[in-house]
């Protein structure tokens, strides 16, 4: 999590709330991989 620290605007952000955001993207991306893979 320390990469996401970095990134401009982040800071402003609680780590729990950039936590649950790499999780929506992670899921997000898996889902559309899952879809182009079909």
């Amino acid at each position: 999590m320390q990469q996401a620290a970095q990134q401009p605007g982040s800071e402003r952000l609680p780590d729990a709330a950039v936590d649950l955001l790499l999780q929506l993207v992670d899921e997000v991306d898996a889902k559309v991989r899952t879809v182009q893979s079909v």
